[in-house]
């Protein structure tokens, strides 16, 4: 639906995430897509009807989302030109430079409108609106002051609330753990790099 209808698109895109871990709803699809294709049950699929049948259906999920990529680029770059103006002070979000890890950090998923990460309540809520004309309804609305903090996504983790772990169907891992083993992994390939080097 997405790519016969532009309309379709953007509303998708403009969606928000389904976790703290995007920045967009549509941040999901292609990891997604590409850990379900790399799945190693794949091998099995020349034997098995249900497995042949799903990777059929990621494949064309792929296909689609490839024709995809440049509008979705697209409505990225406008997204990225709202969030440099913002991030230069020139819209209601003027704290957001100061206040938000992305502007420190690669990993994070740069996005606009930055969205927020809603802390404990401080203070006490006050009541803003009542109504009570009708005897069988009262409707009544609070405001809340609540602390808040800029998410900071990485597709991944979410830098705004590090110590909350990615969770898959085998373990969990910390933001920690994570960039120690890729830590370890570049320094793995660094040396397996020298090695070869050396051998020469």
């Amino acid at each position: 639906m997405m790519r016969k209808d532009e309309a379709i698109a953007k509303f998708v895109f403009d969606l928000p995430p389904c976790t703290y871990q995007s920045a967009r709803f549509t941040d999901w699809i292609k990891p997604y897509l590409d850990e379900q294709l790399a799945d190693p049950a794949r091998n099995s699929a020349a034997t098995n009807n249900y497995i042949r049948g799903k990777f059929a259906l990621l494949e064309k999920a792929a296909a689609h989302y490839e024709a995809l990529e440049p509008l979705l680029a697209k409505y990225e770059g406008e997204q990225h030109a709202k969030l440099e103006a913002s991030l230069a002070g020139g819209d209601h979000f003027s704290d957001l430079s100061e206040h938000w890890a992305g502007t420190n950090s690669a990993e994070v998923i740069r996005s606009y409108p930055p969205m927020l990460l809603v802390g404990k309540q401080i203070g006490e809520e006050r009541e803003i609106y009542k109504q009570d004309e009708d005897p069988l309804v009262t409707v009544q609305i609070f405001e809340l002051d609540c602390e808040y903090a800029y998410s900071a996504p990485t597709g991944r983790f979410n830098l705004q609330v590090p110590h909350v772990e990615a969770r898959n169907l085998y373990q969990n891992q910390s933001y920690s753990d994570y960039k120690r083993s890729l830590y370890m992994e570049a320094e793995k390939k660094a040396n397996a790099d020298l090695e070869t080097e050396t051998t020469e």
